[in-house]
């Protein structure tokens, strides 16, 4: 999941092919716009929302 500005809220599964590519959007909407609020991902489960670990970030091509 990622919230890059307030009109855009996005989610995938972990296996998606296009994580990388999903990331990258995400990057590119929060360098864009006045109302920019995080390029942070999380996963959600059923523990709750939490940021990815390094290694999640390096599988998503961070």
């Amino acid at each position: 999941m990622a919230a890059p500005t307030r009109e855009f809220i996005i989610a995938w599964t972990p296996d998606s092919e296009a994580r990388a590519r999903i990331a990258k959007v995400v990057r590119d909407s929060f360098q864009k716009g006045p109302y920019s609020r995080s390029d942070e991902l999380f996963r959600y489960a059923q523990g709750g929302l939490r940021p990815l670990t390094a290694p999640e970030l390096a599988d998503h091509g961070r």
